[in-house]
């Protein structure tokens, strides 16, 4: 089903309303109310607004229930929100307590006030110490002010209360990339997508991780699988891109990357590993053109002075070499001041 809401939300954010309600109706066929909402808002789109209603009502009756914050902020209702058919929607009572605290919690978090959060939920979680929603959404707020020990606690007690939760394991290996956990966060990863291979960001998620642990060609492996959902994608190639050039495969990493440099021609990081790689495979020449460009673009990268320096001596430009050395050096390169005491005294 995922496959087609994907494409479904694709079709909608064009305005290619026919097609999206179609592949909501595909979603539905293989998962029972999995397209319900998106159907909502494609009759909505098109004023038919007493279909629109029914599948709302169903959607609210679903297991796949937004929050009412997230419904009545939809601009995609804005056009009914003055409609009778509206309001005696909402005359019904679709959510629980626990509910309106999730969604209060969650807009307190949006708002960055999060001790508040951790405080309302923390006195929520003293009557309620089995309530695993409780503990994730607290990890959720210790996640965003940065507290990764206490987020990593927290999730640790949802997941043995809840057993498998997608949702629970796919935040605690964000907590575990955040602590460099690199290992830990792969096994919570690979962990969610046992449970729903549905979210496609899990791939790119996990090939981060894997890059970071040293599984370059498993990463490889996964921005393909998300490449093969997704078409192009700027940050997914990259991050091929870095992981080949981590697992010494320079030759490939200059694929990935022309690709991405092809559309965009305007980060100094992507020049700047293009050269490294070039650096990598003796094409000085082209690694200082590529250096050249990445200073263009942002003249405070002392690493791009550092090889551009490497690369103009292994062309026979001792000069220039130092001259870019010293530059590094006066940005606080001790690998520069070290390459001039060789090279340039």
């Amino acid at each position: 089903a995922f496959y087609y809401l994907f494409r479904a939300d694709m079709y909608f954010t064009k305005g290619w309303i026919a097609k999206a309600r179609e592949d909501y109706e595909k979603a539905n066929t293989l998962e029972e109310g999995s397209g319900d909402y998106g159907l909502a808002r494609c009759y909505a789109a098109t004023e038919e607004y007493g279909k629109a209603i029914q599948y709302l009502r169903k959607h609210l009756s679903s297991s796949y229930r937004l929050s009412k914050k997230d419904i009545l902020t939809d601009p995609a209702f804005a056009s009914m929100e003055h409609t009778r058919e509206w309001k005696e929607l909402w005359q019904q009572e679709w959510y629980t307590p626990f509910d309106y605290l999730v969604s209060e919690v969650q807009l307190k978090i949006a708002a960055r006030e999060y001790t508040e959060a951790i405080n309302q939920l923390s006195y929520y979680l003293k009557n309620h110490s089995k309530k695993h929603e409780g503990y994730a959404l607290r990890a959720r707020a210790y996640y965003e002010m940065k507290n990764f020990r206490n987020a990593l606690s927290d999730l640790n007690d949802a997941i043995e209360i809840s057993g498998r939760n997608a949702a629970y394991y796919k935040l605690r290996g964000q907590v575990r990339m955040a602590l460099s956990q690199y290992k830990e966060a792969v096994a919570d990863y690979s962990s969610s997508l046992a449970i729903d291979n549905s979210d496609v960001e899990l791939y790119m998620l996990r090939a981060e991780a894997l890059r970071l642990a040293g599984q370059t060609n498993e990463a490889v492996r996964d921005i393909n699988t998300y490449l093969l959902y997704t078409g192009y994608d700027e940050q997914a190639l990259y991050t091929a891109a870095l992981a080949m050039y981590d697992g010494g495969n320079y030759l490939q990493c200059l694929s990935f990357i022309n690709k991405v440099i092809e559309r965009n021609k305007n980060k100094a990081s992507y020049f700047l590993l293009r050269g490294n790689a070039y650096l990598k495979t003796n094409m000085a020449r082209y690694a200082i053109r590529d250096y050249g460009m990445a200073l263009d673009l942002d003249a405070s990268l002392t690493e791009a002075w550092v090889n551009k320096g490497t690369a103009r001596l292994m062309t026979g430009d001792k000069s220039g070499a130092c001259h870019d050395w010293q530059i590094a050096a006066s940005r606080g390169s001790s690998q520069a001041v070290m390459l001039m005491q060789e090279n340039c005294l």
